[in-house]
């Protein structure tokens, strides 16, 4: 689906006018003042606020700790990796060192975006570059990418978005890696660490790309170069399973998550427009009715994308064949049969299901999110779509008439999702979070202690957030925290424990501790009867109810 030929040496001008296009694109979907590494607010709910508050925490550990991602300070007792608070290691860990010259609240989530935005059209350029020879109309076509659906969608995924999933243009920079021709194996070294450095739910995809991509070299080889190639593919699995340790993704030896078949794709993700329940990406072509979990699946290609899409089969009957030219076709279809799940459907109805065999098990319930492996198959057919049409105007259409045609896709794109334009621009300038911790005791108390204890443990339960903020504005350890896998067998171990400290009253001196109240804990009253009325200055225990929450103060 897509071809490739010799690429014209990089056009310095080409380059800057995608960086002004990004540019562009950045501040007209956020409005650029999440560039400011002290604005915060707009990271205080949902996924990014563990983005956030996992680098809060992992910025106060040890510089030399090892493996380097850990983060013991936050959900204490059930503790991992900022891996799996999606806080981008690969700029969260290189900072820390650089920490104390920082603000007490700092973020680079909103420089990471920015980024992700220009790199997401510069690699869909280099890899257009080698079919299109006409540069306005490369960069035009490049521009598409900026507006995909499955791209934008990730700013305002669940209301607040997931920065670590708008990370897309790793899948793009892997089929370029394909596409070229020198410093492969380089290459892919490059974006199998940086992805996995990056985000670990993008660095399966890039994974398989690059199997693929490897598995056709080898098939190819022959002699000593075949043993080349296998002694290098040997190095960079080695290199990533290194890097998974070095980097704390191996803390967590119990990987499983629920979800698989829930949050999956369907046979008609592709030109669905709505993301289940979430508002139209589309004015002219209507949502369907999908399965409950499909959001996860969103693959709507967009109204330019589905008119271009045709355009696929020119570039299948293409005079000249390239080889290994459907390897990332054949990678991208592989992909997307594995985001239907073991629950294969279209629109809400459910076609059939089979068992995955317990040899495999592990492996896929590790991949909670299937869904997300339509990405590739998107940017494949839109890669090949516009390859396609191109290939059909060229020779019938002048230079300024091509240029029209390809503006006239960006536009058509930009004015049919206007809607969703406009909540990714609300998304970003209201914050979404309202606090609930009010009484100004919480500070008062907050300051005296070393140590914020949940009972029970809060992982991504209600209230986590707003003791976790607590703990980190008063540079206190925190139970409460949101991590995307943890060892499921030791917070209940650790929920025992606490529980234990509760009904025996053997309480420590340097920990706040806070009881939830869903469900009621049985050792509330009793603490509230023994305690609430001692007097505030006596020495000793002193407990009390904060906005809906019983505090033990030793």
């Amino acid at each position: 689906m897509i071809e490739t030929v010799q690429s014209d040496k990089s056009n310095r001008f080409e380059i800057v006018a995608l960086f002004i296009i990004a540019t562009a694109a950045f501040i007209y979907f956020t409005g650029g003042a999440i560039l400011n590494p002290t604005n915060v607010k707009w990271l205080y709910w949902g996924d990014p606020a563990t983005s956030y508050l996992g680098w809060q925490f992992f910025r106060d550990t040890a510089l030399l700790q090892f493996p380097l991602g850990v983060t013991p300070n936050y959900g204490v007792g059930f503790s991992a990796s900022i891996m799996y608070t999606d806080s981008l290691p690969i700029i969260g860990i290189p900072l820390k060192f650089l920490s104390p010259l920082l603000p007490d609240q700092f973020q680079y989530f909103g420089a990471w975006i920015y980024l992700s935005f220009f790199f997401q059209i510069y690699f869909a350029w280099r890899i257009l570059a080698r079919s299109i020879r006409l540069p306005e109309v490369r960069v035009l076509a490049s521009s598409l990418f900026l507006i995909a659906p499955i791209l934008l969608y990730r700013l305002v995924h669940d209301g607040s978005g997931h920065i670590g999933l708008f990370s897309q243009f790793f899948i793009l920079w892997s089929i370029d890696i394909h596409l070229g021709g020198s410093n492969r194996n380089r290459s892919w070294m490059w974006v199998l660490l940086l992805s996995l450095s990056t985000f670990a739910a993008i660095f399966p995809m890039v994974f398989i790309l690059f199997l693929f991509s490897s598995g056709s070299h080898l098939y190819r080889e022959r002699g000593n170069a075949l043993l080349r190639q296998f002694r290098n593919l040997m190095l960079q699995i080695f290199a990533c399973g290194a890097a998974l340790y070095v980097l704390g993704g191996t803390i967590v030896h119990n990987t499983r998550a629920g979800g698989l078949g829930i949050y999956r794709s369907s046979l008609s993700s592709l030109f669905d427009s709505n993301a289940n329940g979430s508002f139209s990406w589309s004015a002219l072509i209507p949502g369907v009715s999908d399965t409950p979990g499909s959001e996860e699946g969103f693959a709507f290609l967009g109204l330019s994308g589905l008119l271009i899409a045709p355009f696929v089969f020119v570039v299948c009957v293409a005079s000249d064949r390239q080889r290994g030219r459907f390897v990332m076709p054949s990678a991208a279809f592989a992909m997307a049969a594995l985001a239907l799940s073991n629950r294969v459907s279209i629109f809400n109805h459910e076609i059939f299901s089979y068992d995955i065999p317990s040899l495999f098990a592990p492996i896929f319930e590790t991949l909670r999110s299937s869904g997300r492996f339509t990405w590739p198959l998107v940017y494949v057919l839109l890669l090949g779509g516009l390859r396609g049409l191109y290939i059909s105007l060229q020779g019938r259409l002048p230079r300024m008439g091509l240029a029209a045609v390809f503006a006239s896709l960006l536009l058509l794109q930009l004015v049919d999702m206007r809607s969703a334009s406009s909540e990714i621009r609300e998304r970003f300038t209201e914050s979404g979070f309202t606090a609930s911790l009010t009484d100004q005791k919480w500070n008062e108390l907050a300051k005296q202690y070393r140590h914020l204890v949940a009972v029970p443990p809060l992982n991504n339960d209600p209230g986590w957030f707003e003791l976790a903020l607590l703990a980190d504005k008063w540079h206190m350890t925190s139970n409460a925290a949101y991590y995307g896998r943890i060892d499921e067998n030791t917070l209940v171990s650790e929920n025992e424990r606490l529980q234990t400290v509760l009904n025996e009253q053997q309480f420590d001196s340097n920990t706040l501790y806070v009881i939830t109240n869903y469900p009621p804990n049985p050792a509330s009253p009793i603490l509230l009867d023994q305690f609430q009325d001692v007097a505030a200055n006596s020495p000793g225990t002193h407990v009390y109810e904060l906005d809906g929450f019983v505090v033990v103060a030793p």
